[in-house]
């Protein structure tokens, strides 16, 4: 199932996520979620997960919810399955050995679903998308600019598309860091506390949208 547009929820919650972690950055996006007692979903890269397991461990003690985003962020719409089945059990048996269980959320790369979503079915994980894309990891966006594209559009039952770490790819035309992101978060989760909003992980707000239908 691909989570990508807006769903009706029973309560007044955004689900914050973060790709391509963890890295230096997701440290200081936990501290300010911690601060404002939310939550989030870290989609993270089974290369990473294996150089940073204390992070990812954190990320769960801290009550937030760790995710396969593959091992190494191919492009899987010009993978073969083999290729995307190895990305993606590489991955969640690395997230397992670091903290216990198999994730039971994906996220592909770039947003590119072909051929991948079967294989992730079949380990058990829901693929989710998104439908707030401030575009963190273009180049010059300042932690202002993203959380204000953030609280404009952002609505009870979105999914909202942050970066925490960036590819493990030469020549990346990204930003060079995600200080920027996690300047941001602490605006984003201050903005929607004023709204009455509360920021979970993917997996309470569907939960919250199955006890809405």
């Amino acid at each position: 199932m691909v989570i990508d547009h807006r769903r009706g929820v029973a309560d007044p919650v955004v689900a914050l996520t973060f790709d391509d972690g963890p890295s230096e950055w997701t440290v200081p996006v936990l501290e300010h979620l911690a601060r404002h007692d939310a939550r989030a979903t870290f989609f993270t890269l089974g290369a990473y997960v294996e150089a940073r397991p204390d992070v990812v461990r954190r990320i769960r003690d801290q009550g937030c919810e760790v995710g396969n985003h593959t091992y190494s962020h191919p492009r899987l719409g010009e993978a073969d399955e083999e290729v995307v089945a190895q990305e993606l059990s590489r991955t969640s048996w690395l997230i397992e050995e670091t903290i216990g269980f198999r994730p039971s959320v994906w996220r592909a790369p770039y947003l590119s679903w072909p051929a991948a979503e079967s294989s992730a079915f079949a380990m058990g994980m829901s693929a989710i998308g998104c439908n707030v894309v401030p575009g963190d990891w273009e180049q010059g966006r300042t932690a202002h600019s993203i959380a204000e594209h953030v609280l404009a559009e952002v609505q009870p039952g979105d999914i909202v598309l942050l970066h925490d770490g960036r590819p493990p790819h030469r020549n990346d035309p990204s930003a060079p860091t995600r200080e920027e992101t996690a300047g941001a978060v602490g605006l984003i989760l201050s903005g929607l506390a004023k709204r009455g909003l509360r920021a979970v992980t993917v997996s309470e707000l569907l939960s919250q949208t199955a006890r809405a239908h």
